[in-house]
């Protein structure tokens, strides 16, 4: 997709910037010395404290976050560190977060950006994980059809085969028009039937294109992620339905 106005996030393209593609799925192989609280019986990273760790259910060990450019980080320094998943990694005891975002990746399979076109898709269902985090939807908003919301649901439908999934509501760009069509895409996620993290009201900063969050703006989405995931995965039965987070 071209970066216009009222693009989706999709890769950018200006005259002072170059989008260069990063080699597919490498944050997802990264590897981290762990250590082990003996009295709790937690692994953590190295990069973590016991004190400041965050715990989910023990059965949950990898966590497949799929998305688009804002969850594979685009126009970060340093994607692999500052994208949401790999804050949340940090931020969680012994779970591994697999960044599975594709830049211009849309929910639409007969898209010719679908999700499940992607090398991600390919490596994402090839692998085990205990939950999935979705985060797509936003790359739609200028191809919207009718047939959105049973696209929504089948790909949900795949990814539930794995484990259980939780769905992101994307924030507000800073582009009213887009915001209009996202706020369909918004209700079609919100009625999906599974649990659900709303970030459309959390204040995120945004970079120049009105679009991409900052460094700032990935910290704030990934802070209130896992706020969200310790409420929805402590304290409702796995299977919950119709739960949001806002």
């Amino acid at each position: 997709m071209q970066s216009t106005d009222t693009a989706g996030f999709a890769m950018p393209e200006t005259s002072h910037h170059t989008y260069v593609q990063p080699a597919p799925c490498i944050s997802f192989f990264r590897r981290y010395n762990t250590v082990m609280n003996k009295d709790t019986a937690t692994i953590c990273t190295d990069t973590q404290t016991t004190a400041s760790c965050l715990h989910l259910p023990p059965d949950i060990r990898t966590i497949r976050c799929v998305g688009d450019s804002i969850t594979e980080g685009w126009g970060l320094p340093d994607p692999q560190e500052n994208a949401w998943p790999a804050l949340l990694e940090h931020r969680f005891c012994g779970v591994r977060f697999e960044n599975y975002g594709s830049a211009g990746a849309a929910v639409q399979s007969f898209l010719p950006n679908a999700w499940t076109s992607t090398l991600a898709s390919h490596v994402a269902l090839s692998r085990p994980a205990g939950l999935t985090l979705l985060f797509l939807g936003t790359n739609d908003s200028e191809q919207l059809t009718p047939h959105f919301a049973d696209e929504y649901h089948s790909l949900l439908h795949r990814l539930s085969k794995d484990g259980p999934v939780i769905t992101i509501v994307p924030p507000k760009t800073g582009i009213l028009a887009l915001n209009r069509r996202l706020e369909t895409i918004r209700q079609v996620i919100l009625s999906a039937g599974v649990p659900v993290i709303d970030l459309w009201n959390t204040p995120v900063e945004l970079g120049g294109d009105a679009m991409h969050p900052t460094i700032q703006g990935q910290q704030q989405m990934a802070r209130h992620i896992a706020q969200s995931l310790v409420q929805l995965l402590r304290h409702t039965p796995r299977d919950c339905q119709d739960m949001a987070i806002h």
